[in-house]
């Protein structure tokens, strides 16, 4: 997830609570072949993580549509330890159209396919693809499965679908029955995705044979715990806005270890209203607190809000306000 997974905090939030396996989000293999500055300040941040703390295993997500900037990207990932190349051939943005890439070059058999055999060739880890199903507005059940089973001996290792279209969007449910459909049909290895609001949820998933495992993105979000598969599943009630806070407080102090490794835009003003705003979704008086929050023009005055909701007493009391 674009502007979401690079943040050191926020996977190590996912880690901490139960997420097997990291995918950092989309990479432009264009611009790891002109300035391969930004991948290689994230990669080492995260394998030289502070206090010993493991990232991996860790997937690299890559999107391009040239083959031989792919080559390029592939020989410079190659000095790192990764655990695998994914391909999105899923991301529905609009702004991806014209060059035909993410879900787009799924209608654009030669593209989608040389580029798959490019990276099938060229990737020195472990390699994946993400696709969405193939269709417009309703899925083409038949087009999906013929797709998938043309992959049989291409050499991918695994491929992970979202039960949309990519004219669906995130409109709609995520079609697990077509999920299912495909996992039946192909035996290359299947991780679904989409709608999965716990692990809990995913373990179901799998063990009714829907797919071989399960990937949670947007629920993670508003709370990295969803991972957490050891007790019950969450309670549709809103919770207090203090323990969501605490969200707040661990990904924040867990960046302030990395005071001294380049992480200063994760620590801005605008990081942290950004984040305090994903997290206190779903939380008691949230919309009280978002537009407080929204308002707020230095840390100071957001840290003493932070403070007096995480501090007070009567964290229970649903008609207190937050701006206390």
């Amino acid at each position: 997830m674009v502007g979401i997974t690079e943040n050191p905090g926020f996977l190590h939030q996912c880690k901490k609570h139960g997420c097997d396996v990291l995918v950092l989000p989309m990479i432009f293999m264009e611009g790891i072949t002109h300035d391969p500055s930004f991948i290689d300040n994230q990669l080492g941040l995260l394998f030289n993580a502070p206090g010993g703390f493991s990232f991996r295993p860790l997937i690299v997500q890559v999107i391009g549509t040239n083959q031989d900037q792919a080559r390029i990207a592939m020989d410079h990932l190659a000095s790192y330890d990764l655990d695998g190349i994914n391909l999105n051939l899923g991301c529905p943005s609009s702004k991806l159209s014209k060059s035909s890439a993410g879900a787009y070059m799924l209608d654009a058999p030669e593209k989608r396919d040389g580029m798959i055999t490019t990276l099938e060739r060229y990737s020195p880890f472990p390699f994946s693809i993400k696709i969405r199903l193939l269709g417009g507005r309703n899925p083409d059940v038949g087009r999906s499965k013929a797709f998938c089973k043309s992959l049989e001996g291409s050499g991918i290792d695994w491929m992970s679908i979202h039960g949309r279209t990519r004219k669906q969007g995130y409109s709609g449910v995520a079609r697990w029955d077509i999920i299912k459909e495909i996992h039946d049909f192909s035996s290359i290895p299947l991780i679904g995705n989409g709608d999965i609001k716990h692990a809990l949820q995913g373990n179901e998933l799998v063990k009714s044979s829907h797919a071989d495992a399960f990937m949670i993105g947007r629920a993670a979000i508003a709370d990295p715990k969803v991972f957490d598969a050891t007790g019950s599943a969450p309670s549709s009630l809103e919770v207090d806005l203090a323990i969501k806070l605490g969200l707040y407080e661990d990904l924040f102090g867990f960046l302030e270890k990395y005071s001294a490794t380049r992480v200063d835009h994760f620590l801005s003003l605008h990081e942290r209203k950004r984040w305090l705003l994903y997290f206190s979704r779903g939380a008691r008086n949230a919309r009280i607190f978002r537009a407080r929050v929204s308002s707020i023009k230095d840390l100071e005055s957001l840290e003493d809000l932070v403070t007096a909701i995480m501090t007070r007493d009567d964290n229970n009391n649903e008609n207190k306000s937050p701006s206390c």
